[in-house]
């Protein structure tokens, strides 16, 4: 008697089979091509992914990481744009509260404007500053002031106005 041993595929694992093979010429499997039907039955019948499905995760996550990184440099560019809004409104108001201090008396009778350029401000050398003075348009003891602070050649700016009374 001789034993004929194969892989059975049941679900995911596989499963050594021994039966016995009746004697003589009756077994289907000639003995010179068992080898070789062993080896395509398991080459054929491996798990694994093909090319196709690697390119094409491939492509979906290098997408994914393309749409991620231009969100991130969105996110910066609004930091950074928030960052200088703040900086400028901190510097129109330090100004405003400076004319407040000097009170109505030390601002100028007429229509003036005072313009601070870039680099005038220490440690703030990419703003530039200008202080409007008005006389004309408001009533009688009154005098309109409008600080704005300008950044990036211009291109944004934050404008602040008060009122100082007699």
């Amino acid at each position: 008697m001789t034993l004929e041993t194969g892989l059975l595929d049941r679900g995911r694992s596989w499963i050594f089979q021994s039966r016995r093979l009746p004697p003589g010429p009756s077994r289907t499997i000639p003995p010179r091509d068992r080898g070789r039907r062993f080896l395509a039955d398991t080459v054929f019948r491996q798990a694994g992914f093909t090319l196709v499905e690697v390119a094409t995760a491939a492509v979906i996550l290098s997408v994914g990481l393309l749409g991620m990184a231009t969100i991130a440099m969105s996110i910066m560019r609004g930091t950074t744009y928030n960052a200088a809004l703040t900086t400028a409104t901190t510097l129109a108001e330090q100004k405003l509260e400076a004319i407040r201090r000097t009170g109505y008396a030390g601002l100028p009778d007429t229509d003036q404007t005072i313009t601070e350029d870039y680099g005038a401000l220490i440690g703030y050398s990419q703003y530039k500053r200008v202080v409007c003075v008005s006389t004309g348009q408001v009533p009688d003891g009154l005098k309109s002031v409008s600080v704005m602070v300008y950044w990036e050649t211009d291109a944004h700016k934050v404008t602040l106005n008060t009122a100082v009374a007699r």
